[in-house]
């Protein structure tokens, strides 16, 4: 597990400040209407960790390396595929924090805290 990067994913999401611009939705990676930019943790997350190159494709998905999707996301946090979707994958939340970040924040935490690595 990256400790290192989920904890700057869970510090981003608790003080990022999100507006009418700039949108939390976990239903999806990334997309952008008449309003603004809407994204999910993992969605922010790339433009987070740009330097490591954890990015989104031109279909808005994230790409790691040559991995895309949900294999880019447990590579580049080095979690397995059932950590992953409990982290960032909205159905595992209820409906009152789809459009929460500090939901997702605290999970990560708990996460990490848990695992102790």
């Amino acid at each position: 597990m990256r400790k290192d990067r989920l904890l700057k994913l869970a510090e981003f999401l608790e003080t990022k400040q999100f507006n009418e611009e700039e949108k939390f939705d976990l239903n999806g990676w990334h997309y952008k209407d008449e309003c603004g930019t809407i994204a999910c943790a993992i969605g922010w997350a790339t433009t987070l960790f740009k330097k490591e190159k954890f990015e989104l494709t031109d279909h808005d998905t994230p790409q790691y390396k040559r991995f895309w999707d949900w294999k880019a996301v447990e590579k580049f946090f080095s979690i397995d595929s059932y950590e992953a979707e409990y982290l960032f994958l909205g159905s595992k939340y209820g409906k009152k924090d789809l459009n929460n970040p500090l939901a997702v924040a605290i999970r990560i935490r708990e996460f990490v805290k848990e695992k102790g690595e």
